[in-house]
């Protein structure tokens, strides 16, 4: 399963929670189950569903909060913007993308 078709079908906590582990910086894999997070450098098949890149975790987190829930206003903000290419602005088209495809 994809990040994004995990957080469509279970919402974000899990992987808010993942996102305030220390183990997620030392791990590639962050394995999110029902009721436990765990963290890993390989893919076990068993677990290879409920398994995500942990980069891909932080990043789809930290758009999800850059956004702050109000997906049309960032789309309008964004649209509003004169500065396209700036490097905040990219990231910020980035975040937006993130979460219209976590819906």
């Amino acid at each position: 399963m994809k990040a994004n078709e995990f957080i469509k079908k279970f919402g974000w906590t899990g992987f808010k929670i993942a996102c305030r582990q220390r183990a997620i910086d030392r791990h590639k894999y962050t394995i999110i189950w029902s009721d436990e997070i765990g963290f890993s450098n390989e893919i076990n098949e068993i677990d290879a569903d409920w398994t995500f890149e942990s980069k891909e975790v932080l990043r789809l987190v930290e758009s999800h909060e850059l956004i702050g829930g109000d997906l049309e206003y960032a789309k309008k903000f964004y649209a509003d913007c004169a500065f396209k290419r700036d490097k905040h602005l990219v990231r910020y088209k980035q975040a937006i993308a993130d979460v219209e495809s976590c819906q």
